[in-house]
């Protein structure tokens, strides 16, 4: 949906301002439908009711449903070189951009991920590896056993490193629980990975995917066999994260 500037094709509901929080016309880009990540969602930023709701889905499954009161249907640009064929040409790639957003590792099935340091046996040697990684000995312990993940960029220098193949080493990353997933992807927490990723000097999927792992490695330590409460989980690391960034 959009607002500024203004666009419409004949796939579009161009709605009135009376019915939006927004006091102008807001254009359904029907004709986009498809799936994004939960993840790339921030806040709610206006309700609409249901008859809307009703129009946009059912014509994004190919129907022709009747245009509700408040709306029109939109029209045709007028040729190529009109000013909607551009505004629905950055819309395809914004939602391509989205769709590509990193995404938390999240295991599947019963598949046994081999440590890294397993499939290493050994070698290259920890000073190697550190430098490669550029980052100290114990973080490189901590990789080989597999209790904080490889970040992005740091499996190609594993590979270089080593010989092994990319594919061979992203195999080593162990996947998180898809309860956890579902939990850190949720939008209540866009803002909070936000902050932690401007607090580290890291992109935002970096925070998520760093985060991912501090709560994995939480609840390891607190929980026995049982499967936890990983929204209380995810909350309490990010708690005691915050309380650690303000006694620092």
């Amino acid at each position: 949906m959009t607002i500024d500037p203004p666009g419409e094709d004949a796939a579009s509901l161009v709605v009135d301002g009376t019915r939006t929080a927004f006091g102008v016309e807001s254009t359904v880009w029907a004709g986009l439908a498809g799936p994004v990540p939960l993840r790339v969602l921030d806040r709610v930023v206006d309700l609409w009711e249901p008859d809307l709701v009703a129009w946009a889905a059912e014509t994004a499954d190919g129907g022709a449903p009747s245009v509700p009161a408040g709306a029109r249907q939109g029209t045709v640009p007028a040729s190529v070189f009109d000013p909607s064929e551009e505004v629905r040409a950055e819309l395809e790639d914004d939602l391509d951009a989205l769709r590509a957003a990193p995404g938390l590792p999240e295991a599947k099935g019963t598949e046994k991920v081999v440590s890294l340091g397993a499939l290493l046996n050994g070698l290259p040697d920890l000073p190697v590896l550190g430098a490669a990684l550029g980052v100290p000995q114990p973080e490189v312990m901590r990789i080989l056993r597999g209790s904080v993940p490889l970040k992005p960029g740091q499996v190609e220098a594993v590979a270089s490193a080593t010989g092994l193949s990319v594919d061979a080493v992203a195999k080593t990353v162990r996947p998180l629980p898809a309860a956890l997933v579902a939990a850190a992807e949720h939008p209540r927490w866009r803002e909070t990975w936000i902050r932690r990723a401007k607090r580290l000097g890291v992109s935002e999927g970096e925070a998520r995917l760093s985060g991912g792992y501090g709560t994995l490695a939480l609840a390891a330590r607190e929980t026995g066999g049982a499967e936890p409460d990983w929204e209380g989980r995810l909350r309490q690391f990010l708690r005691g994260e915050d309380l650690a960034g303000s006694d620092a």
